[in-house]
């Protein structure tokens, strides 16, 4: 073995973990960068991936394509061996690529020169910057071209084949420096361009790994490389010599005589594929500490093949160990939940222990998952930051789980993780099953899909405190006088009468009793007042069907505003009132909806224990709340499709990320919303809302990325610009505020948004990327994901062509026009009869949200009560049994709902002249 080898040895045995412990946490777009790696545009190890595709460490998933390059396992790690005859690693072309500034770095083994390691050409007979071995084998020769495009920069250094070497080159617009196994050996001057401009030219080409083009002629690389990274920096001198000094990661560690050295800044939880740490939770775990534990030992097996042992704390095993939950070794080391709100979470190291840790509900509820989690969410966190999980949508295949040998954490890890938002309730779109009411899922906790606190919220309870089916036939004057009698039908309550109070305050008292830390209060939907004359003296709030819109009334400087429902508000604040002296501490969430969109103007403060929920989160409606309450939440309709919008896009990322951070910097702290179906179309704007209820400040662009990177693959790229395409133009056509049902503009209906925001020449450019991007697909698990986008696209294609053909026909009602649009209806009923034949092992696995999309295609424009809330599998039967022809799709068939009637309810079997 040469000295050079031999001091590689070395180096790799006494710096071996340094190098996995930073390494193994960034895999491709899952990870979040280390302050010296700040700038990292590529970085390519090779113990993981396939026979075609290298992933990219740095974050920016610029992965490689691999042309006959063959990745060969050496005791330690993974090398690309090239033969020279054709081989080469190809990264695809992007803006990044092309730095003012930058920093190459490569470990290779050249076994014959010439041997190109990395170049960009710029032309036939130019490179933008280049890297090789040159042809006499014994010299290292740099090139970058000037901006003039025709004078080349280069530097040369001593080199050496048939061993390892670590190679660098740098550039900062002024000085071009080249590096030798850690050792500046050569540099010189640069004139850096004028007015901004690059001071290297560029053009379309992809970066190459181990080959290079000169006029006509391809050379290839003969040898072995090991790693590869490139900077949008120039390093400094201590930074190339650090790389240099962590080692070759394709060289053995020293295994004989010589001790390997832990690299005292990181604490090694499985090292090579080898069990390193013992999780321990409390001798008496509870059922989400337990969960927390079973999470963190299954994603870390699968994503090292290695199971960790799981203990309790009744004796502390030795070496290492990961302590989740509330352990007496958490108490032991002043470790806890304090200063911890909602599901807040930590992970802290001290004296070799992990500790993960959250606030947690100490009384579990009936229902489990409506509870604080914090140990969950510090255990998902490590396992995103520190393994690169991540779940992008539901069940296994929405998951993205890199192959890892290593995991390690900082030794002086100390991390808490509070979301911004403390709940999001309405619809858990990462928990599988029809009308998804619970966030028991890794993904639903990771993505914010859950309740941070123990609440009951969203609104209508007087439906279950005082239900008309108990209590109408023995107390009919509990319920309103309505145009003179007492009224039992939409559960409408006299408001002044004091048994009503009583049995909604006894009703709430009983729930906190179970355990909740927040519970809501609000009147029934469709309120109608009651007309007695004790109720009529607490306000002179008189709106009636009978009168003019509620949509004018609520608006309206005579209207709501200046007579708000205060018989409404009256009663809630007696209740809360008496919740304060006979449960202090607990909150309760005013539903600030209809009547009482509005405060009182008779109620200058709810108190310390009151939040609002408001159902429009217009400036004017939060600045007439904020200083009323301790916190305010939203009822969001975006996503509900029983809207105007129904099953197409309610928001973009961008509106997505303008709303939630202006939500949160309004003080807002929870949400209630429907996110539920339509993943194919919308999936992206899932995932984003998920993490954005964490931190709204994140780049919603780099989200999507992502998402898009991370579940369709190598076709990632042609599947973001799909969606930026979807996406393009949507405010334009109708603003975000204008998709919400009180002020959808009455002219423009379901076929009139696909109409407008589908035009001819943008269908047809979203199908050539889609079919591009299921060329591009090469796993099953890709092409799954993309059959969904399939589906979905589809439909709306299908959906836009026939209300477009039914308004040529509406113009001009000849027999070709008639035949058209029949063809048009005809092949929709074909894809929707299609759809609802899925078997569900594969609607399971592939289609969330597939029962929602088949009722709303199903629902033949009744009321979302008769179809909405009733699973699709008790529907089916009888659907199929009527058959779909001549049915309507959508819900309500009036004003607010989504639906679409004509022309899919047409009688076609009439020859039209």
């Amino acid at each position: 073995m040469s000295q050079p080898d031999r001091m590689q040895h070395y180096w790799r045995g006494t710096k071996m973990i340094r190098y996995f412990s930073a390494a193994i946490l960034w895999f491709g777009g899952f990870g979040l960068l280390a302050a010296e790696d700040e700038g990292l545009l590529l970085h390519y190890l090779f113990e993981w991936g396939d026979e075609t595709v290298v992933q990219d460490r740095s974050g920016g998933n610029r992965h490689g394509q691999i042309h006959g390059a063959v990745r060969e396992a050496s005791e330690d790690g993974y090398v690309l061996k090239f033969d020279g005859k054709n081989d080469h690693l190809e990264v695809p072309d992007s803006p990044a690529l092309s730095p003012e500034k930058f920093t190459l770095e490569v470990w290779a083994k050249p076994s014959e020169s010439p041997a190109p390691l990395i170049a960009r050409n710029y032309n036939l007979g130019r490179f933008s910057y280049c890297l090789r071995i040159a042809s006499s084998g014994n010299k290292l020769y740099a090139v970058i071209l000037d901006k003039n495009s025709q004078t080349e920069y280069d530097l040369s250094a001593p080199a050496e084949l048939e061993v390892w070497s670590h190679f660098a080159l740098t550039y900062d617009r002024d000085w071009l420096r080249i590096y030798v196994n850690g050792e500046q050996k050569e540099y010189r001057p640069m004139k850096a361009a004028d007015g901004g401009e690059s001071a290297i030219p560029y053009t379309a080409k992809p970066v190459n790994i181990g080959r290079s083009f000169y006029l006509d002629t391809w050379t290839y690389f003969t040898g072995t490389i090991a790693e590869v990274r490139m900077y949008d920096r120039a390093l400094g001198a201590a930074a190339i010599k650090k790389h240099y000094a962590q080692g070759n990661p394709a060289v053995p560690a020293i295994r004989t005589g010589e001790a390997v050295q832990e690299d005292p800044s990181q604490l090694s939880l499985v090292k090579n594929g080898i069990a390193g740490a013992t999780i321990v939770i409390p001798e008496n775990a509870d059922y989400w500490t337990t969960i927390a534990a079973r999470w963190l030992r299954e994603y870390i097996y699968k994503v090292t093949d290695t199971e960790l042992q799981l203990r309790t704390d009744a004796a502390k095993p030795s070496g290492t160990v990961i302590s989740v939950g509330h352990t007496k070794l958490a108490a032991a080391a002043g470790v806890d939940a304090g200063g911890l709100k909602w599901d807040g979470g930590k992970m802290i190291v001290k004296d070799r222990t992990l500790f993960l840790i959250g606030r947690d509900q100490k009384k579990l509820l009936q229902n489990p998952n409506r509870a604080a989690r914090g140990t969950c969410r510090a255990v998902l966190t490590f396992l995103e930051r520190y393994c690169g999980v991540r779940w992008f949508l539901p069940g296994p295949d929405g998951e993205r789980v890199p192959k890892l040998a290593n995991i390690a954490v900082p030794i002086d890890l100390s991390t808490t993780v509070t979301p911004a938002f403390a709940y999001s309730d309405g619809r858990f779109p990462y928990h599988r099953g029809f009308l998804s009411l619970s966030g028991e899922t890794p993904g639903a906790i990771a993505n914010n899909y859950r309740l941070g606190i123990a609440a009951n919220t969203g609104g209508h309870t007087w439906y279950a405190m005082v239900p008309t089916r108990k209590y109408f036939d023995e107390h009919p004057e509990y319920f309103a006088l309505i145009d003179g009698r007492r009224t039992g039908s939409g559960n409408h309550l006299c408001t002044s009468n004091p048994e009503v109070k009583k049995i909604i305050l006894r009703h709430m008292q009983r729930q906190f009793d179970e355990g909740y830390e927040m519970l809501s209060i609000g009147q029934e939907d469709g309120y109608l007042r009651c007309e007695c004359a004790e109720c009529e003296k607490l306000d002179d709030y008189r709106w009636s069907p009978k009168g003019r819109p509620y949509a004018d009334f609520l608006y309206e400087d005579q209207g709501l505003r200046a007579t708000p429902c205060d018989r409404l508000f009256l009663l809630h604040k007696w209740v809360i009132d008496e919740l304060q002296k006979s449960h202090p501490g607990k909150k309760v969430l005013l539903m600030a909806y209809g009547p009482t969109t509005w405060p009182s103007k008779k109620i200058e403060n709810w108190g310390d224990n009151v939040w609002v929920e408001l159902s429009i989160q217009e400036p004017e409606v939060i600045d007439a709340w904020k200083d009323k309450v301790a916190g305010i939440t939203g009822y969001v309709y975006w996503f509900d499709i029983q809207l105007p919008m129904g099953m197409d896009v309610h928001a973009t990322p961008a509106e997505a990320s303008q709303r939630i951070r202006f939500l949160h910097e309004n003080g807002f702290v929870g949400l209630y919303h429907f996110p539920e179906t339509n993943w194919g179309m919308v999936g992206p704007v899932f995932y984003l809302i998920g993490k954005l209820m964490g931190d709204p400040y994140l780049d919603y662009q780099a989200v999507v990325k992502e998402y898009c990177d991370g579940v369709f693959e190598n076709a990632g790229a042609t599947m973001l610009e799909f969606f930026d395409l979807l996406y393009a133009g949507r405010s334009e056509i109708l603003s975000l505020e204008e998709r919400r049902p009180i002020k959808h503009p009455k002219g423009m209906t379901t076929a009139d948004i696909y109409i407008n925001h589908y035009p001819a020449e943008k269908l047809a450019r979203l199908e050539q990327l889609l079919q591009q991007a299921e060329k591009e697909a090469d796993s099953d698990r890709a092409r799954g994901w993309l059959r969904l986008t399939r589906d979905h696209f589809d439909f709306t294609t299908l959906v836009t062509k026939m209300v477009t053909a039914h308004r040529v026909f509406q113009k001009d009602g000849n027999p070709e026009n008639w035949r058209e649009l029949k063809r048009r209806v005809d092949l929709f009923d074909d894809f929707r009869e299609k759809i609802i034949s899925y078997e569900k092992a594969y609607t399971n696995r592939w289609f969330p949200g597939y029962d929602h999309f088949c009722n709303w295609m199903t629902g033949d424009a009744k009321h979302e009560s008769t179809v909405y809330y009733k699973p699709w599998e008790l529907r089916k039967p009888k659907v199929l049994k009527k058959g779909i022809r001549g049915m309507a799709i959508g819900y309500g068939g009036g004003f607010g709902y989504s639906f679409i009637k004509e022309p899919l309810t047409l009688d076609f079997s009439e020859v039209q002249d």
